[in-house]
This record gives C-alpha cells, structure tokens and sequence, in this order.
C-alpha cells in the first residue's frame, strides 16, 4: 500500500534506466503515489526503464501515477500490468509512458473482470522528433467503463500508437475520449472488440 509515498527507479547519464518490478496481492495506490522509471540521458541508445506489475487488485487513486518516461533521446520503457480480478484508476490519476524525442513504449493491462476508469488517463505519447506514440492493450474484462476519462495514443512526427481494446462490455461516457493520433505522421489504429460496445455517441474524439 502506498499513501502519498513513491517507488522509483531513475537513471542519469550516459546508460539505460533501470526497470521496477512488483507482485502483491493487492496494490493500493492514494494521495499522489508514484511508480516510476525516468531515464534521463543525450544518449539515443539509452533505453527507457519497464514497469510490471502483477496483482490480484489494483488501485491507483488521488491524483496517483504509474509512469515509464524518458527525458532524454532515446526511447522510453513499457508498463504491464496484470490484474487478475479488477483494475481501478480514479480521480486525476494516470498510466503513462511517454518520450521525449524517441519511441514512446506500449501498455499493456489485462484483468478478468473489471477495468474501470474515472476522471483520470491512460496515456502513450511521443512529444518531439520522429518517436512514434506507443500501442495501448486493454484485455478481456468482463467489464471496462470509462466515466470523464481519456485514452491516447499520441505522435508529434512520427506514427501514433494503436490502441486495442478487448471486453465483453465496453461502456464509455460521452465525455470520454480514445485517440490514436499524430500532428504530422500516420495516425494510429483503434480496434474494438466486444459483445456489447455501447459507443454510439458516447467516444467524443475518436483518431482525432
């Protein structure tokens, strides 16, 4: 359980950031939490820090983050995250893999039976140069609700990200966002797979 304290893994230099691995039973995010791995390095080989996590619940709440970023020049890391029964994001919290001029990385979350995304951000982005926005995988919950929440897969220059999304019941709000897009590249990919996807007049931004 983390309340307002923070797991970090940060690199400086010239080398790759280093990665965080984590598996609980149950991963309690609140008050401002940080996970991360930050790599900050001139050199374009120097490769973004992972996050994996494994848990049977996991939260992440109050404006809390879970964040693979690289600052420098080369590409940033990934985030997995298995959570057997049910992931919750709520409340201004983020999943976020971002670069700054290389590849952004991908996310990918899976859990059985419930994905559930409120006011907060699940986020890959390529800020500059020719990085290409990372892929996001959401897989087979029961159930994966978006209530004021946004899902993206940016690009400056290069190619956004795909974004897959994989339930047996996809419910957005109306004010909820997906993208997969890019300034000046290709836009990225957004494939649906569901036996009931209400999404009729319920994505506001859809690869835009």
């Amino acid at each position: 359980r983390l309340k307002g304290g923070q797991i970090d893994s940060s690199a400086y230099g010239t080398g790759s950031g280093g990665s965080v691995s984590l598996t609980t039973p149950t991963l309690s995010m609140k008050k401002g939490s940080l996970i991360s791995a930050l790599t900050d390095s001139d050199n374009p080989l120097a490769q973004g820090g992972n996050i994996t996590i494994d848990s049977l619940h996991v939260d992440v709440l109050d404006h809390s983050q879970i964040s693979a970023t690289n600052t420098g020049s080369g590409n940033a890391g990934t985030i997995a995250i298995s959570a057997q029964d049910s992931l919750s994001l709520q409340h201004g919290s983020a999943i976020s893999v971002a670069s700054a001029q290389g590849d952004a990385g991908d996310i990918d979350i899976h859990t059985d039976r419930m994905l559930y995304v409120l006011n907060s951000k699940i986020t890959t982005s390529a800020a500059a140069g020719l990085g290409n926005g990372g892929n996001i995988t959401l897989g087979n919950p029961e159930f994966s609700l978006l209530n004021d929440s946004q899902i993206i897969a940016n690009a400056v220059e290069g190619s956004g990200g795909n974004i897959m999304l994989r339930a047996d019941f996809f419910i957005p709000s109306t004010d909820s966002i997906v993208s997969a897009s890019s300034e000046l590249g290709l836009q990225g990919k957004i494939s649906i797979q569901s036996q009931y996807a209400n999404i009729a007049n319920s994505i506001g931004v859809l690869n835009g």
